[in-house]
């Protein structure tokens, strides 16, 4: 059976995950699924091309954690979105069990600059319109939240304002 769009993505995707995306090529994923590079190609023109579907898949991602947010206050939809992405994290671990995966700088960096921060960040900018949160920089305080030190989905030093909204 010839492999489909979705079988040369998810093959790109597990190579990406556990050599890095720099060292993964066409030429591994057509090996790897015993295709010819040009049956690769036939989908994906480039190695971008198939990074960009990994994106698509976070866009996908991102579909089903906001469906999964229960509208409340700003900081409890933050903590809300960092909660559902690592519960999706360690479903994946779970599912694809690679002690020597890396996590791909290039893919991680893509995928937060155009999925996640957005996310995030109208989350806040919606938590400084109602007065629940005082933040002079939406797009930064975005970029801090996307990864959570603590690695428990706690929001650290994120709390609601004293006294709640204005």
């Amino acid at each position: 059976m010839p492999a489909t769009r979705d079988d040369i993505a998810r093959q790109f995707m597990a190579l990406a995950f556990r050599y890095g995306y720099r060292r993964t090529s066409i030429d591994d994923v057509a090996r790897s699924l015993r295709i010819s590079k040009a049956t690769v190609c036939d989908h994906f023109p480039s190695k971008e091309a198939l990074l960009g579907e990994a994106v698509a898949a976070a866009r996908a991602q991102r579909a089903s954690v906001e469906g999964r947010l229960i509208v409340t206050t700003a900081v409890v939809r933050v903590n809300q979105v960092i909660r559902a992405a690592l519960a999706d994290v360690r479903a994946f671990d779970a599912s694809n069990p690679h002690p020597e995966m890396t996590e791909p700088a290039e893919m991680t960096a893509r995928v937060n600059a155009e999925v996640y921060t957005p996310m995030v960040r109208e989350i806040v900018e919606v938590g400084v319109a109602t007065g629940e949160l005082d933040v002079p920089d939406a797009e930064m305080t975005a970029a801090f939240c996307r990864k959570p030190s603590s690695g428990d989905g706690d929001l650290g030093p994120w709390r609601p304002r004293p006294g709640g909204p204005r």
